[in-house]
């Protein structure tokens, strides 16, 4: 059974140590939901953290000595493949949704674009922190 499941007929006999019936909802205590969800969450950001910090301790050495400098593509598609940024910046323009074509998309896409160049030169930063020459 699932969070918030139903106990179908035939699933009965599988809780043989609780008093269940058919058709009886399954609703954990919110504490052990946020624990086990906390517990997830903390558990994929070590493994993501662990290949994350894999991948460029192979793909750094192998790039020339200024890639910092010269930013190859490869290490700029690494950054955006692993969403590496893990910064904030603020947008200057609209929030929401706008219309293609319209200035207020103009004004997202050249925010978008400024945004990423700052956070493209951050990430550099703390790769040459965590992988110094």
């Amino acid at each position: 059974a699932h969070h918030a499941a139903v106990i179908r007929p035939i699933d009965v006999s599988r809780f043989q140590h609780y008093i269940v019936r058919p058709y009886q909802l399954i609703n954990p205590p919110v504490e052990f939901v946020r624990e086990t969800v906390m517990y997830l969450y903390k558990t994929g950001r070590v493994i993501e953290e662990a290949v994350r910090h894999r991948v460029f301790s192979v793909i750094l050495p192998s790039l020339e000595s200024d890639w910092s400098i010269t930013r190859p593509a490869q290490l700029i598609q690494l950054i955006e493949f692993f969403n590496y940024f893990g910064f904030i910046e603020t947008a200057d323009g609209p929030i929401g949704y706008v219309e293609p074509g319209t200035p207020q998309y103009e004004s997202m896409q050249l925010d978008a674009a400024q945004i990423k160049k700052k956070l493209t030169v951050r990430c550099i930063q703390e790769l040459q922190k965590s992988f110094p020459a």
